[in-house]
């Protein structure tokens, strides 16, 4: 029984490092030593693909979606995703929603296979990182919290500050 359990872990944790990639391969920094958010730092029009075609953003942001947003960030994204600009897995969020227009945020949360079939700009990080973002099949509400936790971590920048 226990040589059951220890393999069931051990064939886990492969499937999990397998699907988060090889960290060794991602750099937090390019070749000057700065951190970067991709090749394209420049703010993306698209909206994406998926369920999302329009989000109403208020001037003030709702704490009690932030901190969900929060809550499932820990749950879910955080082996993949910093807070800062470094690279992870996956690329860091501060700047995102300098970056990317909110309906693409969401659709990338909700819809990350389609949107790399489909998307030009989520085509290109999939190149750049050489993994796919995880379907961790979180639903519009859910995608509507992280957004507002990702506005809540941008908080104070704008769009020259990088």
């Amino acid at each position: 029984m226990v040589m059951l359990r220890n393999l069931t872990n051990f064939v886990f944790l492969v499937a999990f490092f397998y699907s988060c990639g090889n960290v060794s391969e991602h750099n937090a920094t390019d070749d000057k030593g700065k951190s970067f958010y991709g090749k394209d730092e420049s703010f993306y029009e698209g909206i994406g693909v998926g369920p999302i075609k329009s989000v109403q953003l208020s001037d003030t942001l709702n704490e009690e979606w932030v901190k969900k947003g929060q809550t499932i960030y820990q749950q879910k994204c955080i082996a993949c995703h910093n807070l800062t600009t470094e690279r992870l897995i996956g690329p860091g969020w501060k700047g995102v929603t300098l970056r990317r227009r909110p309906e693409w945020i969401m659709n990338m949360v909700i819809n990350p296979d389609e949107m790399v079939s489909s998307d030009l700009m989520a085509q290109q990080m999939m190149e750049e990182y050489k993994t796919k973002m995880l379907n961790q099949h979180l639903n519009e509400i859910d995608a509507r919290m992280i957004l507002e936790f990702m506005r809540k971590n941008d908080e104070g920048l704008s769009s020259s500050t990088k």
